[in-house]
């Protein structure tokens, strides 16, 4: 079978590059002797591989004598760049992107040192708009590693920025293929890893996932998209297309129009299209601004941007300057990058808003339409969210606090928001107590091994906890109805970052807590969540109101995975300068496949371990009243 796709991937390189000599000689084309592939890599830049088979030599030279050709017409342009995935796309490619000029320079079987090489004739000369880039995949054919491929990679990026320090950039990650085709999926992570190391930090340039936007579950190209595990075919080019777009979008080459939406009778606009009036960050907002301070979040044409963090991945958090006390129905609508991340804060619990079907937590959702528009509606009665996407149920019951602003997180990739609108119905909830997470939490999973028993920690447990205001006068907390009552409960809601989790051990911790990280599917779902349906009084409260047992019953979500969780809780009222805090403790073992994860079974120095099913998970999460509380974990 292996031997049948790399002899299927050599005929159909093959063909294309018959073909395109083909058309070229029926038009009996000038071959410039100044476009031939120099003879020697003598005084060439970059390192690596140079393709100089017959072939090659003929389809480079002859494409690019016909660019020269016709330079003066692509002048301005937004040159996509690359090899024979991009020369495949043809040069109608434009009829993707309404009102853009674009140039089509992809050669097919080219690499990054000829890209390079050619970069100042076929690309720069035109003094494009912006440049699409995507390489890399034939240097792995060509036997070079990946850190010469990123290395060549950077000085691209370095010549382009000469050229023009504004102009934008947007890098692809190479795509996914197979190690049939010579193009193992391990080293095209790695490649990618290097490419994002490269653009770090860089603003000029949009990193986009174009890798996790076709690989499948081991990595690979799949058949559906890509016949020859390397060549997209015209599903795997609308994807491309729909991939691009919204970038294409907020940097203002499409869509330019605005978008005049009418809200439903009864509706008001959160957001006014124009501007992010209405909106702001704790300390300030950005009324009559089109941007946020430091450019994060923009307004234009109607949409609500969430920008790719040239960081990578950086968390920010834009909320509404009202609060909103009544029962409400929120509407809106979003779009996301490949792989994107971001949130939507119902007055401060967050439902998680990302590229469902690639970045999870909702994988399974029908209706959801990747890079395109997609509704969100949040019904908020009695302190509790229901919120669909499509109207497909994402959370049938989310406790929410009493009052709150609506917030957008940002985290990875761009998320777009539109048509922001909220209907308020009912009269505002009774006032409550509300406490969030204060400084002094801690959690520890312990487990077991065939080599040694092994302990994780981590110090910041997020979240808030809402009760009746009885609850701070009465001790007894007899006339605390939630606290007596079977099927109700106060409302908490509680998250733990995976990464603020660490292996306590004294030898290769970092290599223990990537394993760990690995294995709960940390990208995908970063955060441990548990939300609070029942808490009932266990035996007797005491004189002074503390300690108190409770009987619980909640929702526990980890590596996107949620199981019902019933444990003993203990709360204690502890004094402090600032007011009465709260600290909740108590104990469970969980299986780690009731979560969908497999025990690691790592291989390190000392040979390879075997972690038992069965942890142990002890916390004391410490929380303190509203006021002056700490923000809710990232």
């Amino acid at each position: 079978m292996k031997i049948f796709a790399r002899f299927a991937l050599l005929v159909a390189s093959a063909l294309l590059a018959i073909h395109t000599t083909a058309q070229t000689d029926a038009k009996a084309p000038q071959v410039d002797p100044h476009f031939q592939i120099p003879a020697s890599d003598d005084g060439l830049p970059g390192a690596g591989p140079i393709r100089r088979y017959d072939w090659f030599r003929n389809l480079w030279a002859e494409r690019r004598s016909a660019w020269a050709r016709h330079a003066d017409q692509d002048k301005g342009a937004w040159v996509f760049l690359g090899d024979s995935i991009t020369q495949g796309w043809g040069d109608d490619m434009g009829a993707n992107f309404t009102g853009m000029k674009v140039a089509n320079r992809g050669i097919s079987g080219d690499t990054t040192r000829g890209v390079l090489i050619r970069l100042q004739e076929d690309v720069l000369s035109l003094d494009p708009s912006g440049v699409v880039l995507l390489i890399g995949t034939n240097d792995l054919e060509e036997h070079a590693d990946a850190e010469t491929i990123a290395a060549n990679l950077k000085l691209i990026l370095a010549e382009l920025k000469k050229h023009d320090p504004k102009m934008p950039v947007v890098l692809c990650q190479v795509f996914p293929s197979s190690a049939t085709a010579k193009r193992p999926a391990d080293q095209i992570k790695k490649i990618n890893q290097l490419y994002a190391a490269v653009v770090k930090g860089d603003a000029q340039v949009v990193f986009i996932e174009t890798w996790s936007l076709f690989a499948d579950a081991q990595g690979d190209a799949k058949s559906a998209e890509f016949p020859d595990l390397l060549h997209p075919n015209a599903i795997g080019y609308a994807k491309w297309a729909a991939a691009l777009r919204p970038i294409f979008a907020t940097l203002g080459f499409m869509e330019t129009e605005p978008d005049n939406f009418t809200p439903e009778p009864g509706f008001v606009s959160l957001f006014n299209g124009r501007d992010l009036t209405g909106w702001g960050y704790r300390t300030n907002n950005f009324d009559g601004k089109t941007m946020s301070s430091e450019g994060r979040y923009v307004a234009k044409n109607g949409r609500l941007i969430v920008t790719t963090p040239p960081e990578g991945s950086k968390i920010a958090q834009l909320d509404t300057t009202r609060e909103f006390p009544k029962d409400f129905i929120l509407k809106l609508e979003f779009r996301a990058t490949p792989n994107a991340d971001s949130g939507i804060f119902i007055r401060q619990p967050q439902l998680q808003c990302r590229d469902y079907l690639i970045a999870g937590p909702y994988k399974t959702l029908a209706q959801y339409k990747p890079q395109d528009w997609n509704e969100i509606v949040v019904a908020v009665q009695g302190g509790v969210a229901h919120c669909t996407c499509n109207g497909e149920v994402l959370e049938a019951s989310m406790a929410v606090p009493a009052t709150g602003p609506i917030g957008l997180e940002g985290d990875r990739g761009q998320m777009e928001y539109r048509r922001i609108r909220l209907k308020e119905v009912g009269q505002a909830a009774d006032a409550a107590l509300m406490y969030g997470a204060r400084p002094g939490s801690k959690v520890t999973i312990e487990g077991t091994s065939t080599i040694h028993d092994w302990t994780v920690e981590g110090a910041i447990i997020g979240g808030i906890f809402e009760i009746d205001p009885a609850f701070q006068t009465d001790k007894t907390l007899k006339s605390v109805a939630c606290l007596n009552t079977k099927g109700k409960g106060p409302i908490a809601t509680v998250s733990i970052p995976v990464r603020s989790l660490k292996s306590k051990v004294a030898v290769a911790s970092q290599r223990m807590d990537e394993v760990m990280y690995e294995a709960m599917r940390m990208k995908e779902n970063p955060k441990i969540t548990y939300t609070l349906n029942e808490m009932v009084i266990k035996g007797t409260v005491p004189e002074s109101g503390t300690p108190v047992k409770f009987d619980t019953k909640g929702d526990l979500m980890i590596s996107g995975v949620t199981n019902k969780l019933e444990m003993e809780v203990t709360m204690e009222r502890v004094a402090s300068p600032d007011g009465e805090m709260l600290k909740f403790s108590g104990s469970k073992v969980l299986k780690m496949t009731d979560f969908k994860i497999q025990p690691p079974a790592p291989k390190l120095a000392m040979g390879a371990i075997k972690t038992g099913d069965e942890v142990t998970v002890k916390f004391e999460w410490v929380t303190g009243q509203k006021k002056d509380v700490a923000p809710p974990a990232k």
